[in-house]
């Protein structure tokens, strides 16, 4: 997200003769608001934005190099587009606070907050898709040890919370890990590190004796790892093995970072 300049958006594009940054913020210019929450849409190749203002969402398509306004379609949320996530299977775009649906194919939103009316309103955050099994999983900043998940192919919404009410911490920065079929998540409380696994319903603490948060959760597809940051500590930066159960900290190799690890994203080309 970016915060402190209104309405910036820029990508960098790896070429033969090295990295380059391209300044795309005047492509987006009519959007008039802060441009967060970037998800990718795979089946059409487009990139989808949301804001901290209200009812505001965007895409870009990088081939044709045009930015659409979709603000108006989603005039009736009232609340903030945010923690967008695309789901290939059934071709749609979910985001929270208040949770709903966009087709990019129809230009059709959906108003689903109802079907997360035992959570919290506006608490649906940190949507995460499940590939195996095609849901969306969802966390909160809003209350502590929430978790739930939604399945879009019979439009039901399943409460967790029960199942992961000894976190002790607020259940945020979901990552899925499609390689062992868990859900990972960390939280802004410090020493808290979660893992669920849809296939058993069963909910393990893997909280490290850490005096920081670890958050901003991003999977390594290779390795298959669980890198984190920290919203609470600069310089901040590791990882948890699922396979061995066991945290490694890399702090020390981003000690001249000189501030704090976030938004985390893998690069599966490199």
């Amino acid at each position: 997200p970016v915060s402190q300049n209104t309405q910036s958006f820029s990508k960098g594009v790896q070429g033969v003769s090295g990295d380059r940054f391209m300044d795309l913020s005047s492509k987006i210019s009519a959007f008039g608001a802060d441009i967060r929450y970037l998800a990718y849409d795979s089946f059409n190749n487009l990139i989808f934005f949301g804001s901290a203002t209200a009812n505001k969402l965007g895409k870009y398509d990088p081939a044709t190099d045009t930015f659409t306004d979709l603000s108006s379609f989603v005039a009736t949320l009232g609340d903030a587009v945010q923690y967008l996530v695309y789901d290939p299977f059934h071709r749609l775009l979910f985001f929270g606070n208040t949770f709903g649906s966009f087709n990019p194919a129809t230009i059709t939103f959906v108003d689903l907050s109802n079907r997360v009316a035992s959570l919290p309103f506006g608490a649906a955050q940190y949507l995460v898709y499940d590939s195996f099994n095609h849901v969306i999983f969802i966390g909160s900043s809003l209350s502590n040890n929430t978790l739930g998940k939604y399945d879009p192919t019979t439009d039901t919404f399943t409460n967790l919370s029960s199942n992961v009410s000894s976190f002790s911490g607020l259940v945020e920065y979901l990552t899925y890990d499609p390689f062992n079929r868990l859900i990972f998540f960390g939280s802004t409380s410090v020493s808290r590190f979660g893992q669920y696994n849809p296939q058993t319903d069963v909910f393990t603490n893997r909280n490290p004796a850490v005096s920081y948060s670890l958050s901003y959760l991003a999977y390594d597809s290779i390795k298959h790892l669980v890198f984190y940051g920290s919203g609470s500590s600069d310089n901040t930066f590791g990882y948890f093995d699922p396979a061995t159960n066991t945290f490694t900290n890399l702090s020390s190799k981003v000690s001249s970072f000189g501030g704090r690890v976030q938004y985390l994203t893998y690069d599966s080309f490199n």
